[in-house]
């Protein structure tokens, strides 16, 4: 189910309890909301954050990504999509590319600011 934003840059009180946190910027209050597709790295936009719901790779693989701050409940950014094939992300301070592939298998939640 997806969850929209309350009046006055607020969440409702039921949404709260779900794990979301107002952020204030500048004196304005945005609403942080994950809304709970079922969605990939591979559908993200550029520019968009997600949080990580799972990693559903190979041991080794899912490993390697741990080391990047990859892991549930980490926060990604898509810095870049290249041709479609290649996915460049920020995870905390690290940078890297993954494949399609492993785009695939990391099933994320996609973060909305609401202001």
């Amino acid at each position: 189910s997806e969850s929209q934003c309350g009046k006055n840059g607020g969440v409702r009180e039921r949404d709260r309890s779900a794990g979301y946190a107002l952020r204030s910027v500048n004196g304005h209050n945005f609403a942080k909301t994950c809304i709970f597709n079922s969605m990939t790295v591979r559908d993200l936009k550029q520019g968009e954050r997600a949080k990580v719901e799972s990693v559903t790779l190979p041991p080794e693989l899912k490993e390697r990504l741990r080391y990047l701050s990859v892991y549930d409940g980490a926060t990604l950014l898509l810095l870049k999509r290249i041709f479609k094939k290649t996915f460049l992300l920020q995870a905390e301070s690290c940078k890297f590319a993954v494949s399609r592939e492993v785009a695939e298998g990391i099933k994320v939640c996609k973060i909305q600011y609401c202001s």
